[in-house]
Formats: C-alpha cells, structure tokens, sequence
C-alpha cells in the first residue's frame, strides 16, 4: 500500500527533522501541490528549480514523492495562458456569466496538457524519484469535476452549478443527442419537447427543460464528457510517465449532479489505463466514510482500478484509527494522510498501534463476496440528492454485512453477472434499460432479489417485465392505510417467518398466479357493503431460475425503537438474513464495544472503542 504524506513543513527550519519522522513512521511518499505557473512562467521556458529542492529533500529523506500536477484550475494558470488568444473560459448555465478556468471541450487546452506533462515527465522521471502522479484536472482543487464554489469568494465568478454555457459545450450536447436519438422526431419524443432540428438544442437550467428524461439527459452527457476528459488526462499521463509509476484521478463530493462526476466511469477509465481513484471524502467516523465512499470502491472492484482515500480536512487520534480500519477492509492501494492530522509539529499525535496494524496486514486486492446494493445514481440526479433515509440504510446496512455497491452503469456494463444478492432500498425511479436488465439477470443467475417497494422508470411509468419479478401486474393496485398483516410461514425464510405480525400503512392487491403472499391481512366485510380484500406489504415469487423475489412495502428499520410511533418488527433486517444465507454469506455479530467487522485474508478484522485487532484464522 502506498502510504503518502501531504503537506509536509517545506520552508520550515524543523522541515528535515519532519521529513525523517514521515520515513520513521513507515510512510512511502509525499505528495506536493505542483502549479503550472510556477514552472512556466513563459510559454516554452520551463523553471523546475522550486520543485527540484523540495524534491531534493524528499529523496535524500529516502522517501518517493507524488506531483499533484495542476493546471486546470485558474490560480495554476500562468497569465499567459490567459492572455492567448486561444483560451476559452467556462460558462455557467445559470447567468451565462464565464469562470477564468479552462473549457474542458477546448482542444487548445489540451495542446498545452500533452505538452507539459511530457516536459514535467523528462525532467523528473530520470530522477527515479516519483511514486505515483495525479493530474490536476479541473475542480476546485485539481479533481476530475467541474468547479464547485472556488476558494476565494470574489475572486471570479464561481458557485454550485452547471458549466455548460459556452457554444462549445453547446456543440458536444448536440452531436451527444444526436448519436443517441438519430433524428430530432425521436428526441422530441422521448422529451415531450417539439425541435425542429437538433441545431435548435443547446443545454438549459434544470427547471426549464420539458421531462424528466431530458433532465436525465443532460446531466448524463455533462458526467460523461468530464469522465472523457479526464480519460484524456488518463492517456497522456501513460504517454508521458509510462507504466513504472502509479497513476491516480483525484476525484471528490458525493456525485452531485453539477459536480458532473460518475465515479463508475471514473473507475472504468482508470482501470483501463492501470491507474486508480484518489477520492477525496473522508471524515472521523466509519460508518459516515462508508456513504462516502463504498459506491467508488464498488467501482474500483468492479473495474479493476486501484483506490486511495483521503480526509476531506482535520482528523483526530480516533479518526485517523477508523480511516486506517476502512483503508484495510477495503484492502485500499494507496492511504493519503494530512501531516497536521498526523504529527503535532514533530511529535507523533496518532496509536502507533493503529498505524502498526496497518503496516503489518495491508493487503491490497479484491474483497470477499458480498451483499450488492443498489446505488440509485438516477435517483440523485432527478432529485437533485441522494435521499437521506438511503444514506442512512447504508450505514446499517454495512454494520451487518459485508456489501458493495452498484450503480446503473455498473449493471449496464455487466456487473449483475458477479453479484447473487441484490438489495433495492429507496430506488423509486431508473432507466427502463436497468431495470430490464435486472430481470433478465433474476431469470438467469440471481439467487435472491429484495425491494422495499416498487421501483419505475425515468418518467415514473411501470415497467412489466420487472414488476412481474414479484408477481405484479397491470391490475396490480395499492393499498394505503394502517394496517397489522399477519406473517405466513413460507419456505426458505425461517428468519422472517419468525415474526408473528407486521405494522404497515401501503401494501398491495392483485397479483399474478404463483405469486405468495408472506404476509397479508384478512379479508373483512365493512359498513355500506364495502369489502376489505386480501392485501400483502410482503410477497415473493420465484423465476424459473430459483432466483426469489421479494418486495417488501414495510418501514426498513434495522433496529429497534421502542419510542417509535408504531414499533417496528423488525422484518427487513430479517428478510436480509434471509436472503443472504440464500448466496451463503452469515451476518456479522457485533459485541459490546465493537463498532464494525470486515473480513480480510487473514482473519476477521474488528474495530473496536480503543482499538482494531485481527483475529486469525
């Protein structure tokens, strides 16, 4: 595991002593924020002496040394590069108002990209001296997103939104729909939108556009073209530094839709260039990193990409042991720790034992089989977020369970042919493409296949051939109302069986032949000659290829609050075990004092209140 150090006490009179005890501590590397305009202050004058003695340290420290090489960013730009005549600002959609940062579609740009890396590259490769580079590609600090807020508030124009304004950007849009709809027919009738030709398209604020679909569209296009270009950075970086250092995309935030990041391609494109996400989102707490990062390690697995992670600011003692557990359990590539989260000046402010553990039983390489959760990207994008209640399902759901994530593209690029056990909590919308997709994998491969209610299309219609999965159908309606439906035993599913009754306000009427009903109410007769039929909030159906699937309408607790309005039963934790023990895998028991478990090669590893241990096998 590369272990790397970033800002270190360069310029400091203590800044040898400080790189001695980053060697001493068993780190391999530390990593420099390199501006283009501080070595080239003119076009084709390059000045590599500020780096060189830094660098000169850093070797003579036996360390090796990670350039985050910027120029994307405006205060990495040398100021004649935005004084040419060839510079094309970012426009933002909202004002139409530009940002000094580079247009990402401005081929210019990326004259100057592959011209400096391989300057950057000849200088210091024969220095053998650099153990992994990342581009700095765009974002507020380099990564692989468009600008967010900017650092300094005022100093040009910068917020959260959509940079997409430009007639460049516009032009991409274009040629993206039409590769996709052919004619504009077909594109006015997937948007309910009535162009009379694509030149009339250009990209417009969310609020404007006609449908869902052309929400979806747009901000799909707008991930996709930052995924290509940092594919070309990807590229050049090979082209310039080879395959004798790692190579690493800094990439960050949540995949909000403005940021136009899809850490599924991200993941793709750096696997496919032996490279890796450097994802800049962790915090103090275990179980908050793990929302903020199991979907790009779901990536990074799928693909075959390598995985740094680093804090997003301060860490404590305690912190720095919970990112040092998950960087295990994720059987991480490369660690980036902040020196002041590490070192109080000089002096060492973390447990060595945290950090010895890590050391002896880092173990980069793929995970053992798991529960694969559906990553509602779609979602997230129409809604504007991911649903908190998602988040916090998550959470639960890992201190349970081993699980992955996987997103729409992941299962588009065939992740659903690794995975057994598949777990839908709060999807309620994909594309059509998904979800047919996901019914084709039950009725094949699947083992078992959980919903806590129904899942539609982009523009919220049915989709047959994945309600049929659990029995639904056109007649199929929804019930709503409180109501206590009594649990039937059913094969296969002893742990939820176990539960006498559950509580639930929807729940379900009508279904297709076959179809079993695991919990439902009685039938009762009511005043004015109104009837009560059969209803279920659990039913379950199983293709032809055993795979079992479960919709399950009721309250996803995970555990129990005897506060709580109605008490819950408990029935999605059970029905998890249950499908679980479907694929073979068992639960995790956490004990007093222990706050999560992961399982590594060579045993069981557990975090716990004071400490991580390793329990051999």
């Amino acid at each position: 595991m590369e272990l790397v150090v970033g800002g270190a006490r360069f310029g400091q009179p203590d800044e040898k002593e400080a790189l001695a005890n980053i060697k001493k501590m068993g780190f391999t590397s530390v990593q420099i924020y390199v501006f283009w305009n501080d070595f080239e202050p003119e076009f084709g004058r390059f000045d590599w002496s500020y780096y060189d003695r830094m660098v000169k340290l850093i070797k003579e420290a036996g360390l090796r040394w990670v350039p985050f090489i910027l120029m994307g960013p405006r205060y990495a730009a040398p100021k004649w590069r935005l004084e040419e005549d060839t510079f094309v600002p970012l426009v933002c959609l909202e004002h139409g108002k530009e940002c000094p940062i580079e247009s990402i579609w401005n081929p210019a740009f990326r004259a100057h990209v592959s011209r400096v890396l391989r300057a950057f590259a000849e200088h210091y490769m024969p220095m053998d001296v650099i153990e992994s580079v990342m581009p700095g590609i765009c974002g507020d600090y380099g990564e692989a997103i468009f600008p967010v807020r900017g650092n300094w508030p005022g100093a040009y124009h910068g917020h959260d939104g959509f940079w997409c304004g430009g007639d460049d950007a516009a032009e991409d849009f274009r040629l993206w729909l039409k590769n996709k709809y052919k004619t504009a027919d077909a594109l006015n009738a997937a948007w309910r939108s009535n162009f009379a030709s694509f030149k009339e398209v250009r990209p417009a604020p969310i609020h404007t556009l006609p449908s869902r679909t052309a929400h979806l569209d747009l901000v799909t296009w707008y991930r996709e073209a930052m995924s290509l270009y940092s594919r070309f950075w990807l590229d050049e970086c090979r082209k310039a530094f080879g395959y004798g250092v790692s190579l690493y995309m800094c990439t960050g935030g949540w995949e909000e839709p403005w940021h136009g990041s899809c850490f599924a391609d991200q993941a793709k494109y750096a696997a496919e260039f032996g490279g890796g996400i450097r994802l800049t989102n962790e915090c103090n707490k275990f179980y908050e990193n793990i929302v903020r990062t199991i979907y790009t390690w779901s990536a990074c697995q799928f693909y075959g990409a390598n995985m740094g992670l680093e804090p997003v600011g301060p860490i404590t003692p305690r912190g720095f042991r919970e990112r040092v557990f998950g960087s295990m359990a994720y059987r991480n590539g490369q660690m980036h720790s902040y020196y002041g989260n590490v070192f109080d000046g000089t002096d060492c402010r973390v447990k060595k034992e945290d950090w010895q553990m890590l050391l002896d039983n880092a173990a980069p390489g793929k995970t053992k089989k798991s529960i694969a959760v559906f990553y509602p990207s779609d979602r997230s994008v129409l809604d504007g977020e991911m649903p908190g209640e998602f988040n916090e399902a998550v959470k639960l759901l890992r201190k349970y369970y081993p699980i992955s994530m996987i997103s729409e593209q992941m299962i588009l690029d065939g992740a659903l042919d690794e995975t057994e056990v598949l777990i839908m909590v709060y999807a309620r919308s994909t594309r059509r493409e998904v979800l047919e997709k996901i019914a084709r994998w039950a009725k094949t491969r699947g083992k078992a296949l959980l919903s806590n209610g129904p899942v539609l299309d982009v523009e919220l219609r049915h989709v047959a051939e994945f309600d049929a999965l659990f029995g639904m159908n056109g007649d199929t309606d929804w019930a709503t109302g409180h109501v206590d439906h009594i649990v039937h035993p059913t094969e296969g599913l002893p742990s939820v069986c176990s539960i006498d009754k559950i509580h639930v306000m929807d729940s379900y009427v009508n279904f297709d032949p076959g179809t079993v009903l695991i919990a439902s109410n009685k039938p009762v007769d009511m005043r004015a000659g109104m009837k009560v039929p059969e209803c279920s909030c659990l039913f379950m159906k199983a293709t032809e290829a055993g795979c079992r699937c479960i919709m399950y309408s009721g309250d996803c607790d995970m555990e129990y609050d005897a506060e709580k309005e109605f008490p819950s039963a408990l029935a999605f934790p059970k029905l998890l075990k249950d499908a679980a023990a479907m694929a073979g895998i068992e639960p995790w028991e956490l004990k007093e004092g222990e706050v999560a478990k992961a399982e590594l090669p060579g045993g069981t590893l557990t975090l716990t209140e004071t400490d991580i241990r390793l329990g051999r096998k």
